[in-house]
């Protein structure tokens, strides 16, 4: 009897641990993605592509050169909802980096913790983005190498490849840890598609 109630209470005393290691765990959000859509000066749509929220309610992070030409933009999440874009910001030269603020009392989006991790040569992602024919999508692929560009210097060459919509979207690890910003592909380069690393959005 004393050996069963030992056995039990070891058990129990098991699940505790196990519930009290996971039960002050924080969970990890994935970054909040959005389309955007950028017009010029006549109200012409020049082009569409990601954005996702900093989780402080009110800032998002993008690629600067999605705003050539723009006179205009506004976001939209994935229920079809709008939100007026205020000012751009473009952190500096060297980096393709954009930072949108969302104007208005109703423009508020929602706050949370943005986690970020240093990106590793072969380690899993995916791309969290919008596409104009199949929506909002997660695509998977690795870190090929880090790597030093001419014009942008530090950037993540990676698999994943970046098609119409999926300038700006964040590109997460396995735990939805931001690990960069997808940013452009280049013609005739040995690593075809590049991101920013995530730290370009730290001081």
């Amino acid at each position: 009897m004393n050996k069963a109630r030992n056995v039990t209470a070891c058990v129990l005393l098991a699940l505790a641990m196990l519930m009290g290691s996971t039960a002050w765990a924080e969970p990890v959000h994935c970054p909040d993605v959005f389309r955007l859509d950028v017009f010029n000066a006549q109200g012409k749509l020049l082009r569409r592509a990601s954005a996702f929220s900093l989780g402080d309610g009110k800032h998002l992070a993008t690629n600067a050169h999605v705003f050539a030409g723009a006179a205009r933009a506004h976001i939209v999440d994935p229920f079809g909802r709008s939100r007026t874009i205020g000012d751009v910001e473009y952190p500096g030269p060297e980096t393709d980096l954009a930072i949108v603020t969302v104007t208005g009392r109703r423009s508020a989006l929602p706050e949370y913790a943005l986690h970020m991790t240093a990106p590793a040569a072969g380690q899993e992602i995916r791309v969290l983005a919008y596409t104009p024919d199949a929506g909002f999508v997660a695509v998977a692929g690795h870190i090929v190498e880090l790597y030093r560009h001419p014009l942008f210097g530090r950037m993540l060459a990676i698999t994943v490849p970046l098609i119409e919509g999926m300038s700006g979207a964040p590109v997460v690890d396995a735990a939805c840890r931001l690990v960069g910003i997808a940013a452009f592909g280049i013609e005739g380069s040995e690593h075809v598609y590049f991101a920013l690393p995530a730290d370009v959005l730290t001081p």
